[in-house]
């Protein structure tokens, strides 16, 4: 079967965005030193293997060079509303806890100015999640 060469830039895109998300879910759940069973059954069920199967991310050694990808790519290539969906993902293994702790906002904060979202975009969006 014969992959058109946008479903092949399609796939990529996933590909960056999950590696992308699945790196800042990881530095906030470990932002306090504590994985908490609910933050895990997070990671599971937004991260679930059969996804990562598909997406081809299951040897850890081809994170970094996509990551590196990620980093480049995914702040000039992703409209504002596909930025905010990976920082809202990200978002929710903050909360998944039932709180958010400045570790984890800081987390965030990074993750968005990496995809060029300003402050103010942010924590605007994140008032929306939270209401």
């Amino acid at each position: 079967m014969a992959y058109s060469q946008d479903s092949i830039k399609e796939l990529r895109r996933h590909r960056l965005k999950y590696v992308f998300s699945m790196f800042f879910v990881q530095k906030i759940i470990w932002a306090d030193e504590i994985a908490e069973p609910e933050e895990l059954a997070y990671v599971q069920e937004h991260f679930p293997s059969s996804v990562l199967h598909a997406l081809d991310l299951i040897d850890p050694q081809t994170f970094p060079p996509l990551l590196e990808e990620a980093l480049t790519i995914l702040p000039t290539e992703l409209s504002e509303a596909e930025k905010l969906q990976v920082i809202g993902l990200c978002f929710g293994a903050a909360a998944s806890t039932g709180t958010v702790n400045p570790g984890e906002v800081a987390i965030l904060q990074v993750a968005a100015e990496k995809l060029n979202l300003s402050n103010d975009l942010l924590f605007e969006y994140i008032q929306e999640l939270l209401y």
